[in-house]
């Protein structure tokens, strides 16, 4: 194997890939080879609430290789299971978060905005200075716009204590929560979705055999699985 020691200077950037990548084919199944490595990716942007596109090499316009929608829901099949126990879908820990508010429909063309909330008074600072400086601009909205824009958000954190119970129950280790009220939340959801919270994982646990990975932990492995989030 050829060793070879590049020298990068600032603003250049290194980027590592399998041959995957360069064998993957346009929809005219012809392969993208190394002369079209796209030089940039994105995920969202060029408009809301945006497309996974890339522009490859030698090539000046965009190719949009999906919607925002489409993207996302692809993605969703290599989401862990991990992020379903998250209770924090809004960074309440954050001095500022910032999410898309998807309380209404999305108009063609539309340059997109975001819903930003405040919650310290450091946060409260950047943004001031910010606004000052013209690089952002700020309309002040009613709180209820933020439950609008996330319905899902309520109906997870309020899942979150019947998955978990339900890991417990099985011997799977799991997350432990304070400070986030999950079981008054788990009350307040539909039967439909305390079912779902339960049945739900007891499938999932099922068919990725997490009990049988849970019965070869350590009780130190065990212990890490369980960390603790404490809400400060």
């Amino acid at each position: 194997m050829e060793e070879t020691e590049v020298q990068l200077s600032p603003g250049e950037t290194a980027v590592l890939y399998t041959d995957g990548v360069i064998e993957a084919m346009d929809q005219t199944s012809e392969e993208y080879g190394r002369e079209r490595l796209f030089t940039k990716l994105r995920y969202r942007g060029r408009g809301w609430p945006g497309h996974f596109a890339v522009r490859l090499k030698g090539e000046p316009d965009w190719r949009n290789l999906a919607t925002y929608a489409d993207a996302w829901g692809f993605l969703q099949a290599y989401r862990p299971y991990r992020c379903y126990l998250c209770p924090d879908g809004t960074a309440e820990f954050a001095d500022i978060s910032c999410g898309d508010p998807w309380y209404r429909e999305v108009q063609p063309n539309e340059p997109g905005t975001s819903l930003v909330v405040v919650r310290t008074e450091r946060g409260r600072e950047i943004v001031r200075r910010a606004i000052d400086a013209g690089v952002a601009r700020l309309v002040k909205v009613d709180p209820e716009t933020l439950a609008m824009s996330q319905r899902e958000l309520q109906l997870k954190r309020g899942a979150i204590w019947g998955r978990v119970m339900t890991l417990n129950a099985l011997g799977v280790p799991a997350p432990r929560f304070r400070g986030f009220s999950l079981l008054r939340n788990w009350l307040r959801i539909p039967f439909g979705h305390k079912l779902r919270s339960i049945v739900g994982t007891v499938r999932r646990v099922v068919a990725r055999k997490y009990h049988r990975k849970a019965g070869g932990l350590t009780s130190e492995e065990a212990a890490a699985g369980s960390a603790a989030a404490q809400r400060q």
